[in-house]
């Protein structure tokens, strides 16, 4: 099954048409080489449309780069610290949950569970890891800092949380957590995200370097999830829209 921790980025289109997260249309491609390699896998039937599709693209893919894979092996050392921290801190419960959503098709895995020992409620926390000009967009510059003030999340990061809260979380979970950290100078931040388990609203505040507002996102979880849902229904149907 897909799987949108790794496949490709979130994206959702909101109430008034607006286009959030990551490129649709390489969101829709990446999810269909999932979806053939997966129908190989388990002998399923592939439609002849997407198997002539999937080998055009496959024919055309540049592999990532070398830098890409070294980024990618960087945030995974960002990840482990973040564990070993919650370990030695006694508030580590679990990584590495596997989540399926059945009615749209989608997986994923959380980095960490974790216990806060004062409320005694479980958080699911997400690592990611900048670095650089894009990174200050999230970190905040070294002046806003100083006055106590961070960006804001990656809209990508925001989305595949937010659906890990409407999806798995209950009322023994609290807030999750984005937590972001520069590969390079280890400057880090922290935002909680409430998700509406009715509405699917979404807000998140900065809560590292400091507590900001609440701030509310222009899309929900229900948006977001029924892109994934259109996909499916798309790929059933043999028809490309994106």
């Amino acid at each position: 099954d897909p799987d949108f921790n790794k496949a490709y980025k979130n994206y959702a289109v909101d109430s008034v048409g607006t286009h959030w997260g990551a490129c649709r249309r390489r969101t829709f491609l990446q999810y269909l080489l999932n979806v053939v390699k997966y129908n190989d896998a388990a002998e399923l039937p592939t439609l002849d449309l997407w198997r002539e599709i999937s080998d055009e693209i496959a024919g055309i893919y540049v592999p990532e780069s070398k830098y890409m894979h070294w980024i990618w092996k960087q945030g995974n050392l960002f990840e482990e610290h973040m564990l070993e921290l919650f370990k030695e801190s006694g508030i580590y419960l679990d990584t590495q949950v596997m989540i399926y959503i059945p009615k749209y098709n989608v997986s994923g895995k959380l980095d960490a569970i974790v216990i806060n020992p004062n409320t005694v409620k479980k958080i699911i926390c997400e690592a990611k890891s900048v670095y650089g000009h894009n990174g200050e967009k999230v970190l905040g510059t070294e002046q806003e800092r100083k006055y106590g003030q961070c960006g804001e999340p990656r809209d990508y990061n925001l989305m595949q949380i937010a659906i890990y809260q409407f999806h798995f979380t209950d009322e023994s979970y609290e807030y999750g957590q984005l937590i972001y950290g520069d590969r390079g100078s280890g400057v880090y931040a922290v935002f909680q995200v409430d998700v509406d388990r009715v509405t699917g609203v979404i807000r998140y505040r900065a809560i590292s370097p400091a507590v900001g507002a609440w701030v509310t996102v222009s899309y929900t979880v229900l948006d977001i999830l029924s892109v994934y849902e259109g996909i499916t229904k798309s790929v059933e149907e043999g028809v490309l829209r994106f």
